[in-house]
């Protein structure tokens, strides 16, 4: 794994290494001792550190990964919609079932509504929280709303023409 364009760097060097018998030395004062106590601990601290570091990167990770899959299944039921939308006031036959089935189609729409309210909350919590990814997550918030005004601007078009007849 490549540490160059990490923010949390390299991990802390391992002092796995045992000195040759002739070169260990016997700890014999109490100064020694402490010394070498502070220094273990030191070490532990650093591991310490860098672990949780990639603990909250990789819950960082979690979390985009999960924002990504709703936001893309929220995407595709909106393309899914707006085609089935717009296609089927093309053909003026059997108006009144058109109207019925569209009356359907607003209440799923209205149902659906509170899945982009919780992807919004989500992914600003995350921008705010300064996300590794928010400049990511700021456009896919961006695009699901141009796309959700799309789909509303569809469906009024759709509601005037139904009214029209």
């Amino acid at each position: 794994m490549s540490y160059e364009n990490s923010d949390i760097g390299p991990p802390p060097d391992p002092v796995l290494e045992v000195p040759p018998p002739k070169d260990i030395k016997i700890l014999e004062s109490a100064d020694d001792i402490q010394q070498r106590r502070t220094e273990v601990l030191d070490h532990y601290v650093q591991f310490r550190d860098f672990a949780k570091t990639k603990r909250d990167r990789l819950e960082e990770a979690r979390q985009f990964q999960y924002f990504k899959r709703d936001a893309d299944e929220l995407e595709i039921w909106i393309f899914r919609k707006i085609t089935d939308s717009c296609e089927s006031f093309r053909d003026p036959t059997n108006l009144q079932a058109k109207i019925q089935k569209h009356e359907a189609f607003v209440a799923e729409v209205q149902a659906h509504s509170n899945a982009i309210t919780k992807l919004d909350k989500t992914g600003n919590d995350m921008i705010q929280h300064g996300h590794y990814e928010k400049e990511t997550i700021r456009k896919r918030l961006d695009r699901l709303h141009e796309l959700w005004t799309d789909y509303f601007r569809c469906l009024i078009i759709k509601e005037l023409n139904y009214n029209k007849h």
